[in-house]
């Protein structure tokens, strides 16, 4: 019988030829292309098995004689020098897969990063809080976390980053709560607004043990138990209904006539103002937004953008005088956002325009505006001016909310004058008697 006619079963059965694992063959049968989502992984990765441990790695070749020779040359080097040079080199994320015992604040904060979905801005709030709240139990001063220039905030979050979760306790969060609360209780202003900064900061520093989130987390990192936030109350909620100080006639007279050479700085007063627009959707703002031929702007994520939230996607509808201003301010630009900056693009850590905002906060806090974030009350009033024109559920559209309870609770004011109507009853009855 001629070997071709042979069946490859039974006692005339061709013997498999058998290679060892520094032979290139024997690892052509040992690469394969993975498939993720139901879709084939263009190269192939490498099942090397050394020591009771076994390990997929990407070999980065759509050719399976180059992968099989790299997985021999991963195997010799396995045999040299072991498993760390080999999954530092071709699998460097090794390290977030390897579980730490005892974590830093700069482990929780990494592990969370790479478990959770949350945009950027989202991660940055939830970061910060929990490093303001570590900083405070660790007693690290904090006078510098927010020098960037000078390289003192870097050295703030190495500091804090190093502190071992393990001291982050649910008994040592309420005394910093607590601590804060007391340093302005004796101003009822004051201690208002420390009870919901408080209630702010918690929120976000404990958004990190999400229940979601948790189960990949312990992957990571070893979870304290109790969690830090464990029993640890809320103030009861302080009301943030906006409450109008602003006469945005005159304000945006006052902005007309002071402004007219900073061209910057009054494209985003009428911005705020007269379309509620927020601090970042303005820094990100481009011309192609605008759709002047139908008076509308178009509030997307773009690459420049993203946006809160999906409410926030919307079409906004523009009066003629402002269509006729940003028409003329586009027609001389010659760059692609609405306001000109000479840093091009946007960090979790700054804004491009950041050097008009700055300068914008200083002129609208000589105009009376004394909030904390003046250009946000800008947003406020336009929200105001649209409820009273049009109603409530007309603002929560326009301002793009997620809905229709969060107008209510922070943002509106009624600006007309609501009496019983009896004062022609006191004036008729004053000379009786």
């Amino acid at each position: 019988m001629s070997i071709k006619n042979r069946t490859k079963t039974g006692p005339f059965a061709m013997a498999k030829t058998k290679y060892g694992k520094t032979d290139v063959r024997y690892w052509r049968e040992k690469v394969s292309k993975r498939k993720r989502n139901g879709v084939s992984d263009p190269n192939y990765t490498g099942r090397i098995q050394y020591r009771k441990r076994e390990e997929k790695l990407p070999l980065q070749t759509p050719n399976r004689d180059v992968a099989a020779s790299r997985a021999r040359d991963i195997y010799e080097t396995l045999v040299r020098e072991g498993w760390e040079p080999v999954l530092e080199k071709w699998k460097p994320s090794h390290r977030s897969e390897t579980k730490s015992d005892s974590p830093t604040v700069g482990d929780l904060l990494k592990a969370y990063r790479e478990v959770s979905p949350v945009r950027d801005s989202s991660f940055t709030a939830y970061a910060n809080a929990f490093r303001l709240i570590a900083s405070r139990i660790a007693g690290i001063d904090s006078v510098h976390k927010n020098d960037a220039y000078a390289g003192g905030s870097a050295e703030w979050r190495a500091e804090v980053d190093a502190v071992k979760l393990s001291t982050i306790t649910p008994e040592r969060v309420q005394e910093w709560k607590m601590a804060a609360l007391n340093a302005a209780s004796e101003n009822p202003a004051k201690a208002r607004a420390a009870k919901t900064t408080v209630n702010a900061t918690i929120r976000n520093a404990r958004a990190v043990f999400a229940a979601d989130h948790l189960p990949f987390l312990a992957k990571k990192i070893s979870i304290p138990s109790p969690l830090p936030f464990e029993g640890v109350k809320l103030e009861k909620k302080q009301s943030a209904r906006y409450r109008s100080k602003i006469d945005p006639q005159k304000l945006l007279s006052a902005a007309a006539t002071d402004l007219t050479e900073r061209p910057e700085e009054l494209k985003i007063v009428l911005l705020a103002l007269m379309c509620g627009l927020r601090k970042a959707e303005i820094d990100g703002l481009q011309w192609d937004a605008f759709n002047f031929e139908r008076s509308v702007l178009v509030i997307e994520n773009t690459e420049a953008t993203n946006l809160k939230s999906e409410e926030s996607e919307a079409e906004l509808d523009l009066e003629p005088e402002f269509v006729a201003r940003f028409k003329a301010w586009r027609d001389e630009s010659k760059g692609l956002f609405v306001v000109e900056s000479r840093t091009r693009t946007r960090t979790p850590q700054s804004f491009r325009a950041a050097g008009h905002f700055n300068r914008l906060n200083g002129w609208l806090r000589a105009q009376g505006i004394t909030a904390q974030k003046p250009l946000h009350e800008l947003r406020k009033e336009c929200g105001a001016q649209v409820c009273l024109q049009s109603g409530i559920y007309a603002a929560s559209r326009f301002l793009r909310h997620r809905d229709i309870k969060t107008t209510s609770d922070h943002y509106l004011d009624k600006k007309e004058r609501i009496t019983p109507g009896l004062g022609s009853s006191l004036l008729s009855s004053s000379t009786v008697g």
